[in-house]
Formats: C-alpha cells, sequence, structure tokens
C-alpha cells in the first residue's frame, strides 16, 4: 500500500511536472517541503468546497449517498457522476489532510525546513 508521501509526491509529479529525479537525493518532503504545505492547503481547500456543494446538494453527507445510491436515489448519470466526484474529494482530502498534519509534524521537530 502506498504511504501518504508516495500518493502526494506521485499527485504532484502528474500534476505540477516536479521530476522524480529532483527527489533522488534530498527526497520528496525536503526538497519540496516550502512549496507543498502551500500545495497542499490549496487542494484541501479545493476539496472540501466539491464535498460541501454536494452535501448542499443532496442535503446529506457522502456517506448517507452511498447507502442511498442505487434504492432511494436512482442511479441516473448526474447521480453517478455526483458520487465519482464526491468519492474523489473525500478520498484526497482525507490524504492531503494527513500529509499536511505529517508536514507540520516535521517542520515542529525540525525535520525539514
Amino acid at each position: 500500500m502506498e504511504s501518504i508521501w508516495e500518493r502526494v509526491e506521485g499527485y504532484a509529479i502528474r500534476n505540477f511536472k516536479i521530476s522524480s529525479r529532483d527527489n533522488r537525493n534530498t527526497g520528496f518532503r525536503q526538497s519540496h517541503s516550502g512549496g507543498l504545505g502551500e500545495l497542499l492547503k490549496a487542494k484541501i481547500a479545493e476539496y472540501r468546497e466539491v464535498v460541501e456543494s454536494l452535501s448542499k446538494k443532496y442535503n446529506m453527507d457522502f456517506e448517507r449517498f452511498k447507502e442511498l445510491l442505487g434504492t432511494q436515489l436512482e442511479l441516473t448519470w448526474e447521480h453517478e457522476k455526483d458520487y465519482l466526484e464526491w468519492e474523489e474529494a473525500v478520498t484526497n482530502l482525507q490524504i492531503f489532510e494527513a500529509a499536511l498534519n505529517e508536514l507540520k509534524e516535521l517542520r515542529r521537530h525540525g525535520r525539514i525546513d
């Protein structure tokens, strides 16, 4: 199973053209720690917005939506599309919040700048 940092590093490499070659000697967290915190905060805000928007749209949280989908909520293209978007946002929100907390801990203990 991938660690939080492997997921974040993979995301950054895919989406922000950060070369894995840049990370060979110093490690991803150390070499990109300054901008990484800002990236994580921006992504957290983005995913929170998606979660809040869909929660308002359906007047429920994602877990309840999952329970009702296919039973009390019919399987429509819109519902399936919203399910996928919501699931991605909830999952990534957890990943990026955990990574940000770990980054804060590493900074607090002086392990990275």
